[in-house]
């Protein structure tokens, strides 16, 4: 068991209502390889993100609807089982651990509190407290877990190029990135070393170039001063930090807003469908009881023709019949020709009594239809001035409440990302300060070379075990044409075959590179010195595999021992690995390999695909 450090075993996104993204982890090589766009890069930045990262992971269309993301990681020292959590718009950091209650991490490092992520990482990899010097006054501060977070964390960009692993390239932090360099190689810090006197006064000699530096300074100050911005360092980015949850909180009830205006609109719009609708019936009624009112009035003349021609017949039926006044004869014996087959006054009597009770049933009927139509036309119209003014209070609430709160919130994200704005503009303006005030004590390029905390001539002997353990893993990794490998205390950089690491192409850089941080990897392990012993590259192998010019010469055998040689070493290292292509097939059997497959068969990336209706990916 090792006594520092740690390796991750999972990193996973939640979001509402979405299948969690998540990938598995193990000690020793893990290999996560797949096609562009599928998520590699985005597990690279989520994992620098959740080491106390300040920018966000750069967003992707398959992370949309994802609030979370968790990385769980195991001690070696204790095999303790943490949790880290945290929100993707950034925030403080969550802490779970199996057994004990939940703790709120700050993100941002502060060396004066050890309730932040930098400080259990730190412990982790036993480098909590240490002190490093941060210029050649001999001025100290603790080490942060970002000044490690980048020599374990490797991005595509920053593996091919020229510059030193262990640098970043901003001048004035060239001395703490060597001192943290050398804490790691030696285990010792710069707690021992006292400042000197501030001698800001002997070493300003270039009076035309500290004229300048006045001028550009005052000049940034006016700059300041205009933008509005008061306050410093921490006290801004306080600011910076409040303005960011002012933000989180104005977006979170924007999104509350805009769901509740939907709704009433939905309302407003099924309230106008159900006053149309009941305007619709009562507009039928109305009609109706037109026509059954002139169906009632015509029942009536009806009734009363059939009940005139029933008294007629049964008058007619009371007359005696009488002799043809004709020819006198009587009607019997009048000729069958002239005998009419109308009916009997009698028969037509009876048939029109019994047409008038059907025409008077009918008109009971009707009457009833009638009162019916009525009744229901009175009740619609009593709903239709209740829908009416639940219409109105409806389009009042939008108009008085939902849409002048909206545009409220609106005017004040606007507002708020306009003095975020000037917070980091004034921050990036403090930083140009700081920085020409340095170059006014007169801090030269000269005073960052190995004087200024590089390899000291203390170190001179780790510095050769480290250069050993590159030669170690190039030579193992059938790197081409090896002969030495030595430390360059100039450069701070690999010389490899008498060759500057940063004098070769791409391709080798990026090889070269992903071996320098490997390898102080397994030798802080192989002493067991403080270190985090997880070891996160992006993209190592991508451009091995179109080479400049000047490496048409290597052999793409390389790719194949890289991947064999860190899968079936025995020492407590985590390496991850992000790459286009997937290693050999017989890697599978050592290491933890995770394809992605960027199409419908097999694992698509890192996120899953989401469901659309029908339950197939969309």
């Amino acid at each position: 068991m090792s006594s520092y450090g740690f390796y991750l075993t999972r990193l996973t996104l939640s979001g509402l209502g979405l299948p969690d993204a998540s990938v598995k982890l193990e000690d020793g090589l893990n290999v996560i390889a797949g096609p562009s766009d599928t998520g590699k890069t985005f597990i690279a930045q989520c994992i620098d993100f959740m080491f106390g990262g300040s920018k966000s992971p750069e967003p992707i269309p398959e992370a949309e609807g994802y609030q979370e993301v968790h990385l769980s990681l195991i001690s070696r020292n204790d095999n303790g089982a943490y949790t880290l959590s945290r929100g993707l718009r950034g925030g403080s950091v969550a802490l779970t651990s199996p057994g004990r209650e939940e703790v709120i991490l700050s993100a941002t490092h502060d060396p004066n509190s050890e309730n932040t992520v930098s400080h259990f990482l730190l412990q982790l990899s036993g480098v909590a407290r240490k002190l490093v010097r941060t210029n050649t006054r001999g001025t100290t501060r603790k080490v942060s877990f970002r000044d490690i977070a980048r020599l374990i964390v490797v991005d595509e960009e920053s593996i091919i190029t020229k510059r030193s692993p262990l640098l970043t390239g901003q001048f004035t932090t060239a001395t703490v990135e060597k001192n943290v360099f050398r804490l790691l190689l030696t285990g010792v810090d710069d707690s021992a070393i006292r400042e000197e006197p501030d001698r800001r006064i002997a070493k300003q000699k270039e009076s035309g170039k500290n004229e300048v530096i006045d001028k550009v300074r005052e000049s940034l100050l006016s700059r300041i001063k205009s933008l509005g911005v008061e306050g410093t360092g921490d006290l801004l980015r306080d600011q910076l930090t409040k303005a960011d949850n002012y933000l989180l909180e104005l977006n979170t009830e924007l999104a509350s807003r805009q769901q509740s205006a939907a709704y009433l609109e939905t309302s407003r719009r099924d309230t106008w469908n159900d006053v149309r609708r009941v305007e619709s019936r009562i507009a039928v009624i109305e009609q109706l009881q037109v026509r059954f009112v002139l169906l009632d009035q015509q029942y009536t003349s009806d009734l009363r023709r059939l009940e005139s021609i029933a008294e007629v017949g049964f008058r007619l039926d009371q007359l005696q019949e009488n002799r043809c006044p004709v020819c006198g004869a009587s009607p019997e014996h009048h000729a069958a020709d002239f005998h009419s087959e109308s009916a009997a006054p009698a028969t037509v009597a009876n048939a029109s009594q019994a047409e008038a009770k059907r025409t008077r049933e009918l008109k009971a009927d009707l009457g009833g239809t009638l009162n019916e139509n009525e009744q229901e036309l009175s009740s619609l119209q009593a709903g239709l001035s209740g829908l009416r003014n639940s219409l109105r209070d409806i389009g009042e609430q939008l108009e008085s409440e939902a849409k002048p709160r909206l545009q409220e919130i609106i005017q004040q994200l606007k507002e708020g990302q306009e003095r975020r704005a000037a917070f980091l503009r004034v921050i990036e303006l403090h930083d140009q300060i700081v920085e020409l005030d340095q170059m006014a004590d007169g801090v030269e390029a000269a005073l960052f070379n190995a004087s200024s905390g590089g390899v000291s001539a203390d170190s001179v002997g780790e510095a050769e075990q480290f250069s050993q353990e590159n030669e170690a893993l190039l030579k193992a990794w059938n790197f081409p044409g090896l002969d030495r490998v030595v430390f360059s205390e100039d450069d701070q950089d690999l010389v490899i075959s008498g060759r500057k690491r940063a004098g070769h192409g791409k391709g080798v850089r990026a090889i070269t590179h992903s071996a320098f941080n490997i390898a102080l990897a397994d030798y802080c392990a192989h002493r067991d010195m403080p270190h985090p012993s997880t070891v996160t590259i992006d993209s190592p192998l991508v451009v091995y595999r179109e080479p400049d010019d000047d490496e048409g010469g290597f052999s793409t055998e390389v790719k194949d021992m890289f991947y064999r040689s860190l899968a079936t070493r025995e020492i407590a290292v985590q390496v991850i690995i992000l790459e286009n292509d997937v290693p050999p097939d017989d890697v599978d059997r050592f290491a933890n390999v995770i394809k992605f497959t960027g199409g419908n068969t097999g694992r698509r990336g890192f996120i899953p695909p989401r469901q659309d209706a029908s339950g197939t990916g969309n």
